[in-house]
């Protein structure tokens, strides 16, 4: 493990997955048009990023011509309200309910089959409560057998798989910061509780 991994906090959590394989011959043009072409919930993170990048310069508009920074307070609404009716398609995620452990550049999960280590595959995560959709292009690091399954257990999850995630557009890792710093907060304020 790299000094570069050990900075990432990592912490268990339930999320919304799809995971979809690339095949090796496709790897570079899927890379491409990864960047090229955003999933829907992509396109709508990147809007919102973009605002939030620009908060401080609405600040100063305020300040100076507080009429102009009222219309563009009007103006910004109006333009997230049209996104999220043209860009926020309920029905494009088809993911299904898996306990993770995560953190901002990797995750590791059980999976009832084996993955091959260095494969390329396309994630689609579902954060929970804010049903915020991210997608990431991962890299399998790791696939060995779940030494805690038990033996009766012929269909459960019998290996642990880990992914490094190589390809993410800046919006969606910045939600994906946010959301595993939020969980680590509430973790440390449940064991603060409990010490009292």
């Amino acid at each position: 493990m790299s000094q570069e991994r050990r900075r990432f906090f990592r912490i268990n959590d339930t999320l919304g997955l799809n995971i979809t394989a690339i095949p090796v011959k496709d790897e570079i043009s899927f890379i491409d048009n990864f960047f090229k072409n955003l999933q829907e919930y992509s396109t709508r993170n990147e809007f919102n990023y973009q605002i939030a990048q620009h908060q401080s310069d609405l600040q100063h508009i305020e300040n100076k011509m507080p009429e102009l920074a009222r219309y563009l307070v009007i103006m910004q609404k109006q333009l997230d309200l049209l996104s999220e009716k043209l860009l926020t398609n309920q029905n494009s995620f088809e993911g299904i309910q898996q306990k993770v452990n995560l953190s901002a550049q990797g995750m590791s999960l059980q999976t009832p089959e084996s993955r091959n280590i260095g494969e390329l595959v396309e994630l689609q995560l579902q954060l929970m409560p804010s049903k915020q959709k991210i997608a990431i292009l991962a890299r399998i690091v790791q696939s060995e057998i779940n030494k805690s399954a038990t033996h009766s257990d012929k269909d459960g999850e019998k290996f642990v798989v880990s992914l490094d995630f190589e390809h993410i557009h800046d919006a969606d890792q910045e939600i994906l910061v946010k959301h595993v710093h939020s969980l680590q907060l509430k973790k440390l304020g449940n064991a603060m509780l409990e010490i009292d």
